[in-house]
């Protein structure tokens, strides 16, 4: 009797819809959210960060210490110019950060308060969609890693090495002739997590991480790499 009711229509229809809601619902769960990382400077979460000494700032905290987890699109460094400086001329030298364009979920877009109108701002950059036609490719997030010696405080910030090292890259927009190349694998398609400052960024009106802290990425071998500020953290953690 109890089978034969449960093979009814009316009956079997809420019991599956019930079963896809159980395993669905953990896998729609956001990573997005604000952390307690040894990591991140919560004193000062802007620290090095390029623009910070103008009016209006670079860019307006909106948490100190924050997570998110994506896939990579495509990932460059705006190295600056060896004649340059930062510190005699800060406007017309490059930040020398690393620009990281990920594709985040709908779950992690909406825990970041990332919003449309800011997707679409950043889709305006050629980088953002990595040479993809298919909009469900192109990114939705950036995040950023800063030289080791931030901004403002290097005459030349062209050879300081990142904070972090880089989990993949696809342009160095500073190569110079005799430059080594790139040895880091291509961006696209690497699953990678972030911590550091969430942020808006005031000059191109979106959300973002600025600066990265920690990073969490997987290789296509299958080892696993953590690099973090905080380097008791670190495993297997490549040069930078």
């Amino acid at each position: 009797m109890r089978r034969e009711l449960l093979a009814k229509p009316k009956f079997l229809v809420p019991l599956v819809f019930l079963l896809w809601l159980v395993v669905s619902l953990p896998l729609s769960v956001s990573q997005a959210h604000p952390v307690d990382d040894p990591a991140c400077n919560t004193q000062d979460p802007t620290a090095g960060v390029w623009g910070q000494n103008a009016s209006p700032e670079h860019l307006t905290l909106q948490n100190p210490c924050y997570h998110v987890r994506g896939t990579m699109v495509w990932g460059e460094w705006w190295r600056d110019k060896p004649q340059d400086s930062c510190l005699s001329d800060p406007g017309t030298c490059s930040d020398s950060d690393k620009n990281w364009y990920m594709r985040l979920s709908s779950a992690e877009r909406t825990a970041a308060g990332v919003t449309s109108g800011e997707i679409k701002k950043l889709r305006r950059w050629d980088q953002c969609k990595a040479g993809q036609t298919d909009p469900s490719k192109w990114c939705n997030f950036l995040t950023e890693t800063i030289p080791a010696g931030g901004n403002y405080h290097d005459a030349n910030p062209t050879d300081d090495p990142p904070q972090l090292p880089d989990p993949c890259l696809d342009k160095d927009w500073g190569h110079r002739r005799g430059d080594p190349p790139i040895t880091a694998p291509r961006c696209k398609g690497i699953n990678i997590h972030f911590t550091g400052t969430l942020a808006t960024d005031n000059n191109h009106g979106w959300r973002e991480v600025h600066p990265v802290r920690k990073e969490l990425w997987t290789d296509r071998a299958g080892t696993t790499h953590t690099c973090s500020l905080h380097t008791q953290d670190n495993q297997n953690c490549p040069p930078g």
